[in-house]
C-alpha cells in the first residue's frame, strides 16, 4: 500500500512540472518587447520569451505614418522604400510624398496594352485584350487591301493589282505598286447627283461606287438646303453601282439610297433621288 502511494505522488510531480512551464508560457509571460519590427513569442519548452528581427524593408508605423523595417528597427518610410508597381497596365503607379502612399490612377480608355502577348486597350483600368472589330485598319491608301488577322489581332495590307482603276480626291488614276498615278487616267464619265432625304435631320453625306476592275471610290455630298444634298463625281467607264449615306449628328445612319448602271466614256449624266428616311 505506501509502495503505491509513492509511485503516485512520484508520478503528479512530474505530470505538475511539465504542465507548470506551458502554464507559466502562456498565462504569466508578456512577450510583446515595443518593438514593431520583431516577433515576439514564448517557447513552450523553455517558457522563455523570443524576439527574432523581422526582414528589412517589412512595414511598420512610427508616430501614426509608414515606416518600414532596417535591422530591427522601425524607421519613418519614404517614397523611395515603396514599390508601387500594382502590375496592372492600366494605372499609373506613383507615391505621394506627403503621405508616403501608393496611388494608383487608371490610364485613359483605348490606351494600349497587352493580354498574354496579344494586342489589348485600357478599359475603366483594366487591361482588356482587342478584337478585329476594335482595329481601323483603313491606311487611306487606294491601292491596298486592308483586312485583320484573327489569330495576331494585327492589320493586314495587301497591294491591289497594277492598272487597277483607283481614285484620289475625286480624281481618276491607275495603281502602279501600291500608289494611285493619277497621270495615268482611265476613260470616265461625269454623273452629277442630287438627294432629296426625306423624314430626318441629315449631318453628313457620304457615297461609296463599286465599279467593275475599280477599287471602291469614296466621296461627300454637299448640302444644298433643306433636305437636298448633291455632288458631282467621276467614274471610271463601265458598270457602277452607287451607295449614297445619311448621318444624323450623332453618327446614326438614317438613310441609304443607291443606284447603278453603265458610265460612258466622257460623258455626262444627272441623276435625282428621293428616299425617305427614319426619323
Amino acid at each position: 500500500m505506501k509502495l503505491y502511494l509513492f509511485v503516485l505522488v512520484l508520478s503528479c510531480g512530474l505530470v505538475a512540472s511539465g504542465c507548470g512551464d506551458s502554464k507559466r508560457c502562456a498565462d504569466d509571460l508578456d512577450c510583446d518587447d515595443g518593438n514593431a519590427c520583431t516577433e515576439d513569442s514564448c517557447d513552450p519548452d523553455t517558457a522563455a520569451c523570443e524576439n527574432p528581427v523581422l526582414a528589412d524593408a517589412t512595414t511598420c508605423e512610427v508616430d501614426g505614418g509608414p515606416g518600414v523595417c532596417e535591422a530591427g528597427l522601425c524607421a519613418a518610410a519614404t517614397c523611395q522604400d515603396l514599390d508601387c508597381d500594382d502590375g496592372n497596365p492600366c494605372t499609373d503607379d506613383e507615391c505621394d510624398p506627403d503621405s508616403v502612399a501608393c496611388q494608383h490612377l487608371a490610364l485613359p480608355d483605348a490606351t494600349t496594352c497587352e493580354v498574354d502577348g496579344r494586342p489589348a486597350a485600357c478599359e475603366a483600368g483594366l487591361c482588356v485584350a482587342l478584337t478585329c472589330r476594335d482595329l481601323d485598319c483603313d491606311d487611306d491608301n487606294p491601292c491596298t487591301a486592308e483586312g485583320c488577322d484573327l489569330d495576331r489581332v494585327e492589320c493586314t495590307s495587301t497591294r491591289v493589282f497594277d492598272q487597277t482603276t483607283c481614285g484620289v480626291d475625286g480624281a481618276l488614276g491607275a495603281c502602279d505598286e501600291g500608289v494611285c498615278d493619277l497621270d495615268q487616267s482611265p476613260p470616265s464619265g461625269v454623273v452629277d447627283v442630287t438627294v432629296r432625304f426625306g423624314g430626318a435631320e441629315v449631318s453628313v453625306a457620304s457615297y461609296e461606287a463599286v465599279c467593275v476592275d475599280a477599287v471602291p471610290l469614296t466621296g461627300t455630298l454637299t448640302s444644298a438646303g433643306g433636305d437636298l444634298w448633291e455632288t458631282s463625281m467621276t467614274l471610271p467607264a463601265g458598270t457602277c453601282l452607287v451607295e449614297i449615306s445619311a448621318l444624323d449628328q450623332d453618327g446614326e445612319t438614317v438613310c441609304i439610297t443607291a443606284f447603278g448602271g453603265t458610265v460612258a466614256p466622257d460623258s455626262q449624266s444627272s441623276t435625282n433621288l428621293t428616299v425617305s428616311c427614319n426619323p
